[in-house]
């Protein structure tokens, strides 16, 4: 990993290409092809409490200071930014060899910011306004669709919401993970276009928490199966009745709850409040066996 300064700060590095004379021997010899190189942008603002970094950042220029003066300008426009003197001399530039090495060091970099209490703010910039370099081969296309550094959130939650699931009794019990997942992934897909850069504070850039996706805003219809949901409510339903529980009313109580609780589910296929629901369909059950 190779780190790329301002010129006017520390002195630009580049990677340079030697080329030699087009002609030689008489033959005519055609330039190499530009080499890609991926870079990651960080400015840190004075006091230095407060962190800003670029997203994944594509070129084939050799000269990157242009990079820097784009993003310098992008941020005192955006964020007011202000270095020590008349350029930003903590502003920096790393370049790696691949787009994963770039995205991988950047995410390193920013939780040991947040760990040590910086206010660590992921402005998704890119050079030339570029759009987000294409998800890597293997992975869902659609990706693609969302901006850095988002969709690099996304694509560690496809993992994250899976064992999430697993561990969560409820969740697990009335759907399967793997579409748990693939719903959550669809829902970031869905609402791409409302990502924006973090504008500091309190601001998740229009990134919803999984908890909070929970509560209501993620759509579960589409992983309802009505043979588990009304296994899952029957044994809920078994486990809270006493052991001396009369056997016609146990079989009334199961099947009155079960039926209840899977018609409000596809009803409203959230997960926020399901247990409540299962609760509320036990009560009214009772009522009508006279308990």
């Amino acid at each position: 990993m190779r780190r790329i300064t301002p010129l006017s700060c520390w002195g630009l590095v580049l990677l340079s290409i030697s080329i030699s004379s087009p002609v030689v021997g008489g033959q005519e010899h055609s330039a190499p092809p530009p080499v890609t190189q991926y870079l990651f942008c960080v400015g840190a603002a004075s006091p230095q409490s407060t962190i800003y970094y670029s997203g994944t950042i594509v070129t084939t220029e050799k000269n990157t200071n242009p990079v820097h003066v784009a993003f310098f300008q992008f941020l005192k426009q955006k964020y007011s930014y202000k270095g020590p003197g008349d350029y930003p001399g903590d502003l920096q530039c790393t370049g790696v060899r691949t787009l994963e090495e770039a995205r991988s060091y950047e995410q390193i970099y920013v939780n040991r910011d947040r760990q040590n209490k910086r206010n660590v703010i992921e402005t998704g910039w890119t050079y030339n306004g570029a759009p987000p370099p294409p998800a890597p081969q293997g992975q869902d296309p659609r990706l693609a669709q969302i901006p850095e550094p988002f969709r690099r959130q996304a694509l560690e939650e496809i993992s994250g919401s899976k064992g999430y699931c697993q561990n969560n009794e409820l969740i697990s019990g009335l759907i399967d993970c793997d579409c748990f997942s693939k719903i959550v992934l669809d829902y970031r897909i869905a609402h791409a276009k409302e990502y924006h850069a973090p504008r500091g504070g309190h601001d998740t850039g229009g990134w919803l928490p999984l908890t909070t996706l929970l509560l209501g805003p993620l759509n579960c219809s589409e992983c309802i199966s009505d043979e588990r949901i009304l296994k899952w409510a029957t044994a809920q339903t078994i486990k809270s009745l006493a052991p001396n529980f009369p056997d016609a009313d146990k079989k009334f109580m199961t099947g009155c709850v079960s039926r209840s609780f899977l018609a409000n589910f596809r009803a409203k296929p959230s997960l926020g409040s399901e247990r409540d629901n299962w609760i509320l369909a036990g009560q009214s059950c009772r009522k009508q066996l006279g308990h």
